[in-house]
C-alpha cells in the first residue's frame, strides 16, 4: 500500500514501479505486476530485462498474444537470448501453435544446450504434433542433461507408447513411480500400458487409489478407471466412476479432461531463472 502511494506521488520513477511489480508477482498479482511491468517497458525502450519482465508476467497471468508481443520484443533486439525463446515457445504452446513452439523450443536448447527444460519442452510440443520419435529423442536428451527431471520420464514413456513400445514405455513408468509414487500422469501411462498388453486387473489397481483420492487429477483418472472397468464387463462400477468423475459438483471436469488428451505433462515455466520478476 506504502509503496502504490509512492508510486503516485512519484510518477516516471521506473526503479520503484519495477519494486512494485516484483512485489506483486511474488503475490501472484499477476495483472497488477503487468500494469508496473507495462509502464517500465514504456519508459525504457530499450531495456530488453524490463520486455523479458514483462511477457513472462503476461504469460503467467494467460495474456499470450500480448506475451508474444513481449518476447518478440526482446528477440528483435537480442536474437540471441534463450530465455525470450523459451518464453515464446511456452506462450504458443499454451496457445495451441505447437509448430511455432516446437521451433522456438529447438532455438533455446541451441542457445542454453545445458538446460534440461528445453528438450523437455521440445518433447511435448512434438508429442502434440504426434511427432513420436522426435519427442522420445527430446526426451532421452533432457534425461541425459538432468535425470532428476521426472516430467521427462514421463513424456519418454508416453512418447514409447506412442510407438507402441508398450514395455519399454512400462519400465519408464515405473522408474517415475518409484522415485515420485502417486505421479499422476505416470500412473495413467502405467495404467494405460497394462491395459494395452492385456492385464485389465493390474491396470485398476494401478489406478484405483488415485482415482478414489481428492487430487484435483482424481476425475481424469477416474475416467480412464471407468474405460477399463467396462472393458472387463464390470458395468455397474463402471457406471459410478463416469458419474464420480463427470460430476458436476467436481472440481473443473473440463480441466480434468483436458488433461487427459494431454497426459504427458505442461512444459516447464522454468528456463534460467535468476532474473524472474
Amino acid at each position: 500500500y506504502h509503496l502504490m502511494q509512492l508510486a503516485h506521488a512519484r510518477p516516471g520513477d521506473d526503479q520503484l514501479d519495477r519494486r512494485i511489480a516484483t512485489l506483486f508477482a511474488t503475490h501472484g498479482a499477476h495483472d497488477r505486476a503487468a500494469v508496473f511491468w507495462r509502464k517500465v517497458a514504456r519508459a525504457c525502450p530499450d531495456d530488453m530485462e524490463a520486455s523479458q519482465a514483462l511477457g513472462e508476467i503476461l504469460l503467467a497471468g494467460a495474456h499470450l498474444e500480448e506475451a508474444l508481443e513481449a518476447f518478440n520484443q526482446v528477440l528483435s533486439r537480442t536474437p540471441e537470448t534463450a530465455r525470450a525463446h523459451a518464453g515464446r515457445g511456452l506462450a504458443c504452446f499454451q496457445a495451441g501453435r505447437w509448430s511455432e513452439a516446437a521451433e522456438a523450443f529447438l532455438q533455446a536448447s541451441k542457445l542454453e544446450p545445458l538446460c534440461g527444460d528445453h528438450p523437455y519442452n521440445l518433447g511435448q510440443a512434438y508429442m502434440e504434433l504426434g511427432e513420436h520419435e522426435q519427442a522420445l529423442w527430446a526426451f532421452q536428451r533432457a534425461l541425459r542433461l538432468d535425470q532428476a527431471l521426472v516430467e521427462a520420464r514421463v513424456g519418454l514413456g508416453w512418447a514409447c507408447l506412442g510407438q507402441g513400445r508398450l514395455e519399454t514405455a512400462r519400465d519408464a513408468f515405473e522408474v517415475a513411480l518409484a522415485s515420485h509414487p502417486g505421479l499422476p500422469a505416470a500412473l495413467d501411462g502405467l495404467a494405460t500400458c497394462l491395459w494395452q498388453l492385456g492385464e485389465a486387473e493390474q491396470a485398476a489397481a494401478v489406478l484405483e487409489p488415485a482415482a478414489s483420492s481428492q487430487d484435483p487429477d482424481a476425475a481424469a483418472l477416474g475416467l480412464k478407471l471407468g474405460m477399463i472397468y467396462e472393458s472387463m464387463g464390470r458395468h455397474a462400477e463402471a457406471d459410478q466412476r463416469y458419474h464420480e468423475a463427470l460430476d458436476p459438483t467436481a472440481s473443473h471436469p473440463e480441466d480434468d479432461m483436458a488433461r487427459q488428451e494431454a497426459p504427458g505433462g505442461e512444459p516447464r515455466a522454468r528456463a534460467p531463472q535468476e532474473d524472474q520478476p
